[in-house]
């Protein structure tokens, strides 16, 4: 009986400094990734090996793909007067701007989000048709071999969040690889999104706690 308790105690041990020397690693691999970060907002590892960005400033946290195989980096910073122009009456809405850019080991792997506060509601489509009228320039034509084609944004249902895709490029018949505009709104706040896979984007928000 002593020899059975024994045993267990030492798999116990075992068990118990395995997971400290785990733990630990998991820790070294995203300590880098934080030392630029400021306090709020972090890059952890869990024990499953899933790596997940936990944004207390901006009130947000979201599990990087497996398929990213970790980040390479991570860049946030806080904006007290906003970069973005979006109209004068919106402009003096904006009480707060966030930038996070995150990168994967792997080349194209990343993407950038802004979060915007307002002072009070502000309607989702007239932010987007701001922006489209202010940084997107182009408008649809026929002649396509010469202009890109914007197209009007699509507005669609994500798991109670709306969400607006701005910024469909081509070149002729070809698709040119290039970042799209993602907007959803949560409360007062709004998001946007940069990167160039639907599918990506979608999973990424459906996931994420907002």
């Amino acid at each position: 009986m002593n020899k059975l308790i024994k045993l267990l105690f030492l798999i116990i041990v075992l068990l118990l400094v395995i997971g400290g020397v785990f733990y630990w690693k998991n820790q070294q691999e995203v300590a880098d990734l934080n030392k630029e970060l400021p306090e709020g907002v972090r890059v952890v590892k869990t024990l499953t090996g899933d790596y997940v960005v936990v944004n207390k400033i901006d009130g947000y946290s979201f599990k990087v793909l497996e398929e990213w195989e970790g980040l390479s980096k991570a860049i946030y910073k806080d904006i007290t007067k906003t970069e973005l122009s979006i109209g004068e009456v919106l402009q003096k809405k904006i009480i707060f701007e966030s930038y996070l850019l995150i990168e994967g080991t792997r080349p194209l792997d990343g993407m950038e989000l802004r979060v915007l506060k307002f002072i009070d509601d502000v309607d989702l489509n007239t932010f987007v048709e701001q922006f489209k009228e202010i940084y997107m320039p182009y408008r649809k034509t026929t002649i396509s071999e010469f202009f890109p084609q914007i197209a009007d944004f699509i507005v669609e249902n994500l798991k109670g969040l709306k969400l607006s895709t701005l910024l469909q490029s081509k070149h002729g018949s070809e698709m040119v690889l290039s970042d799209q505009y993602y907007f959803f709104k949560k409360d007062s706040k709004i998001y946007i999104v940069m990167h160039f896979d639907d599918e990506f984007v979608r999973e990424f928000i459906a996931d994420g706690k907002w």
